[in-house]
């Protein structure tokens, strides 16, 4: 049993994304990774590394810190017509 948090994937969902994905990769170099990650027994498989680090790091800080980064990297506001849809 692993569990695996990858990053973006492009597939048909992300493409309708209208932001900025960091280390978009292919679905063939996710499956790589995962493959190779099942292959070592790993428990836990997320990449891209940088990425998932930060993701953590972020995931430990309390949620009042949490939300204004998120808004501070998305540079949107939470409520807009565009983020609900």
């Amino acid at each position: 049993i692993a569990i695996i948090s990858p990053g973006f994937v492009e597939t048909p969902l992300t493409d309708k994304n209208h932001f900025t994905m960091p280390f978009l990769m292919s679905p063939e170099k996710a499956a790589n990774i995962i493959l190779k990650g099942m292959s070592k027994q790993k428990m836990e498989i997320c990449f891209p590394f940088f990425f998932s680090m930060f993701a953590k790091c972020v995931a430990s800080l309390p949620a009042s810190i949490q939300v204004r980064l998120s808004y501070i990297f998305s540079k949107k506001k939470l409520l807009t017509k565009e983020f609900i849809s």
